[in-house]
């Protein structure tokens, strides 16, 4: 009985020694990948790449309409987690409808315009659906776990899936002229490069669930980190 225990203890802790090797190896190589990517993405001064668009630039522009008149502004831009734009905060102040709508981006045939996001729907339109689209606030908002607004998003706190604290988001880049969200610019806030920042592809952060905060893998936080620290 005690040779059996024994060697079943011998096969688990070998078991466990082969896997170790491969973990740390499947670790090493999320690290290189993730390094690599930052470094691609921050080649240059991206705050000023003409290939992105900071949030703040994106929230000053305009609703437009399919004959290229401006008839409201952005309040909000809703993603889902990988980026795309699930729905678009509208005010048709240029109409005087006040009360502010989520436009589906499908549905509502919305495209990027430059100097904001241009409508599949002329002002007139808009104004005999404008009815339909408040008494549908709440489902055309994508306000559902996986549907994020990107007010919401700057300024969160991101965390490793260890629950250690990384930094905060300082800014949203979306592709050039507001097509989907690209990246997300992190000012660290702890360790030694506390205070510098440096754009991080969203595909490298999980997305709050349920209230939840920002997550990144360890491994990939420590990119970031000897990354930010490099450059």
């Amino acid at each position: 009985m005690r040779i059996t225990t024994a060697l079943r203890i011998l096969v688990a802790a070998a078991t466990l020694f082969a896997a170790c090797p491969a973990a740390a190896e499947s670790n090493s190589l999320r690290y290189t990948q993730h390094y690599k990517a930052l470094k691609e993405m921050n080649k240059s001064n991206i705050l000023f790449n003409t290939q992105y668009e900071s949030l703040n630039k994106v929230l000053k522009g305009n609703i437009i309409d399919n004959k290229n008149r401006i008839i409201g502004t952005i309040r909000d831009v809703y993603i889902n987690p990988y980026g795309a734009i699930a729905s678009v905060d509208a005010e048709f102040d240029r109409l005087r409808l006040r009360q502010s709508v989520p436009l589906s981006y499908r549905q509502m045939g919305i495209r990027p315009a430059g100097n904001g996001y241009a409508l599949g729907f002329d002002a007139k339109e808009i104004e005999e659906i404008y009815p339909s689209l408040l008494a549908n606030v709440e489902p055309a908002a994508g306000t559902g776990r996986e549907v994020f607004s990107v007010r919401s998003l700057k300024g969160a706190q991101v965390k490793t899936t260890e629950g250690q604290p990384v930094g905060r988001v300082s800014d949203i880049l979306f592709t050039a002229q507001g097509g989907r969200v690209e990246a997300l610019y992190i000012t660290l806030e702890v360790g030694t490069q506390r205070g510098k920042s440096a754009a991080v592809p969203l595909g490298a952060i999980r997305l709050p669930q349920n209230g939840g905060g920002l997550v990144m893998e360890t491994d990939q936080a420590r990119a970031l980190e000897d990354f930010i620290r490099g450059n």
